[in-house]
Parts: C-alpha cells; structure tokens; sequence
C-alpha cells in the first residue's frame, strides 16, 4: 500500500486498497494508513523545525548521508 500511495498510481492504490479490505478489513486499513499519514507528518515537522538526529541515527546513517552529501547542506549544520 505504502508503494502504492507514493508512487501515485491510483488504478494499483484501489487494487491494494480491496486486498487490504478483504484481509484485514476497513477498520485496520483506515488505522494503518492514518500511521502512514502520522509518521509521513512527524519527519516533516522535524525537517521544517530542524529537529537534529539523535545518536543512534546519526551512527546508521553517516555512510548515506555521505553518498548522497547531505552534511554538505547549510541545513545540516547544527
């Protein structure tokens, strides 16, 4: 569902959305995708106030940041 609702093809989010319904039914596919919409909300208001990564994010996530030159971006000073 997740890859369907980011990659924006509605034809496959309707498809994921009946299997989902007839698998766990619409109660828990509503409360799944409002943890979806939750967690998408939380990173962005940490992004916006530039909330800092703890430790243990900063440690996993070095390697990536370099490959993608994240640290090089003003916003990435602390």
């Amino acid at each position: 569902m997740v890859h369907a609702i980011t990659g924006g093809d509605l034809g496959v989010i309707d498809q994921h959305k009946a299997l989902m319904d007839d698998t766990i039914g619409v109660d828990a596919r509503t409360d799944a995708i409002a943890v979806y919409a939750n967690f998408s909300m939380m990173t962005r208001i940490a992004d916006a106030t530039g909330t800092p990564l703890d430790a243990g994010s900063t440690a996993i996530s070095e390697t990536l940041r370099a490959d993608l030159g994240l640290d090089d971006f003003i916003s990435s000073r602390m």
